[in-house]
């Protein structure tokens, strides 16, 4: 029995680099935000935007897709492929967004863009991505390097956001950046591993969620990409696996499949993302959801955002399942930093 507590877990998460990227998330947004964009009057007003990325890359994107869905008047799209769709051409912007700048995804997908005549921006901590810019002549925004793409999200989001912003698709003020980076350095002092089990609300969860295979579901629209980064982080800094699910597409499906095999299900944890903001129809779904289900399950969670914006609401649940990703990574003995198996594949695919 691994106890979160302990001397030697506060040791060691004080020596971990994902824990203090995680703990840095706050001034990363900061960062983010506040990094120099080149001069994008030379791109139109789109007809489309395509954001294509992998991974840790990829995600800012879906969240500034759904942060935008209430004020962006053009389709916005994340690709994460080798390919793009067809409608891709000379009114659309393909944004490519790579923390390494060397993800072959990526470059394979932005180098279609490239030859359909689609206006291009590019944001990486540098690599080959970089150098295409420079061979291509368009806007590169280069973010810090040094952390894995995962522990990068203020730099692959707000970069991104910015550039929204600037070209009019979002409108975000100074004002939300501080408010809601203010929120998240708030949560940190609740979340950081000196506070304890008991009063620590991500390490409840992660304790709830012991012995248990994790099922986070998240709302449509704002909490799907929310969702997914719970799945992420987990299989990534935990090792382990977790699924993922959204409201209120479950409810046709998956929620039938709770009873047939109850040896199964009592192994499952299921972690409902509740949104303040939820819709009256979308609260009751919800409620209904849980009372039917919450008997078949090993454990049923409900967690809530905190803030008052889109973007604070959405963050501050990111922000918590960031840290119980990393002390579920403790209780199964995972080293949170290293993807091995994600390195090997690497290898094999350049061989």
């Amino acid at each position: 029995m691994v106890d979160l507590d302990s001397v030697q877990i506060l040791e060691k998460l004080s020596k971990d680099p994902m824990a203090e990227a995680i703990y840095r998330l706050p001034e990363q947004i900061i960062e983010g935000w506040e990094v120099a964009l080149p001069d994008l009057s030379a791109i139109p007003s789109p007809d489309s935007v395509v954001i294509v990325g992998m991974g840790g890359s990829a995600i800012g994107g879906d969240l500034v897709r759904v942060l935008g869905l209430a004020e962006t008047t053009v389709p916005v799209n994340v690709i994460r492929d080798y390919s793009l769709p067809a409608f891709v051409g000379t009114g659309s912007l393909v944004i490519a967004a790579s923390y390494s700048g060397n993800t072959e995804e990526t470059l394979s997908a932005f180098t279609h863009a490239k030859l359909a005549g689609a206006h291009l921006i590019a944001i990486s901590s540098g690599g080959k991505l970089e150098d295409l810019a420079a061979e291509w002549q368009i806007p590169h925004i280069k973010i810090p390097s040094g952390l894995q793409p995962r522990a990068a999200l203020g730099y692959s989001m707000f970069p991104l956001l910015k550039i929204f912003s600037r070209l009019g698709l979002i409108k975000v003020s100074q004002s939300e950046i501080e408010s809601v980076t203010k929120l998240l350095k708030e949560l940190r002092e609740e979340f950081k591993p000196e506070v304890p089990s008991g009063k620590n609300g991500a390490k409840i969860v992660a304790l709830a969620l012991e012995g248990l295979i994790p099922l986070v579901y998240g709302s449509e629209p704002l909490l799907g990409p929310v969702a997914y980064r719970w799945k992420t982080q987990v299989n990534e800094n935990a090792k382990s696996v977790i699924f993922n699910s959204t409201l209120p597409e479950l409810d046709h499906n998956e929620i039938n499949s709770w009873t047939a095999q109850p040896g199964l299900s009592k192994k499952i944890g299921v972690v409902i993302l509740r949104d303040s903001e939820e819709s009256p129809q979308m609260r009751k779904r919800i409620d209904a959801t849980k009372k039917l289900i919450e008997e078949d399950v090993g454990a049923i969670i409900e967690v809530h955002s905190r803030g008052n914006s889109k973007l604070e609401r959405m963050l501050s649940l990111i922000y918590l399942g960031d840290y119980t990703s990393l002390y579920l990574a403790m209780l199964v003995e995972a080293d949170p930093t290293p993807v091995e198996i994600i390195e090997k594949l690497k290898k094999e695919l350049a061989k």
